[in-house]
């Protein structure tokens, strides 16, 4: 009996210490694609969203990311993330999927504004800009300095990870929920009744 119950507790713990190299390994390509962002590396960041996107990313739309990522006239800083928590890995539909819960700070700044780009104008702008963070980027506080012209958020939001085998090669999606209806066409609809 003591033997049946020392095999079982071995295994167990193994098991326990495979799925915590997964984890470890979803996490730091989690981190390596996020470091992407960080350092405005355009098309690194993109070789880590899955295919069924990339495909879907015609030239205009490409052309569009980049430009946010090398705008003169806006520094963006995207501070170090903070994963919250991994979700279970489970496979769907022959893919396997997790849900990283992450929280992350960012800072934007206007440089070199026109002449009409007044203080009063940068105020109701900054209106729009915080309904903007709050709905489409699940900004949880926004904070404008005139001053300085920045924008200080933060923001929690769930990120989804994609893997054909469940242990590396995984690609990271995110939708804001401003475009919620957009994730059906990546997502199974399995993984978005979470």
């Amino acid at each position: 009996m003591k033997l049946i119950t020392f095999i079982i507790f071995i295994n167990i713990l193994s098991f326990k210490v495979y799925a915590q190299k997964n984890y470890d390994k979803l996490e730091d390509q989690f981190e390596d694609f996020f470091s992407t962002m960080i350092n405005e590396e355009f098309d690194e960041m993109i070789e880590y969203f899955p295919e069924n996107y990339r495909e879907r990313l015609d030239e205009k739309s490409i052309n569009a990311l980049k430009q946010v990522f090398n705008d003169s006239l806006i520094d963006v800083d995207y501070q170090k993330v903070q994963i919250i928590k991994i979700g279970k890995v489970q496979e769907i539909q022959g893919k396997y999927y997790s849900i990283i819960d992450c929280r992350y700070n960012l800072a934007m700044t206007y440089k070199n504004l026109q002449p009409w780009q007044t203080d009063d104008f940068m105020n109701s702008l900054m209106i729009t800009m915080r309904l903007s963070f709050i709905n489409e980027m699940n900004a949880m506080d926004f904070k404008y300095n005139p001053k300085t012209k920045t924008i200080k958020s933060i923001h929690e939001q769930p990120i989804y990870a994609i893997s054909n085998d469940g242990l590396s090669d995984w690609k990271f999606l995110y939708f804001g929920p401003g475009y919620k209806e957009v994730f059906h066409l990546f997502l199974p609809e399995k993984l978005l009744k979470k």
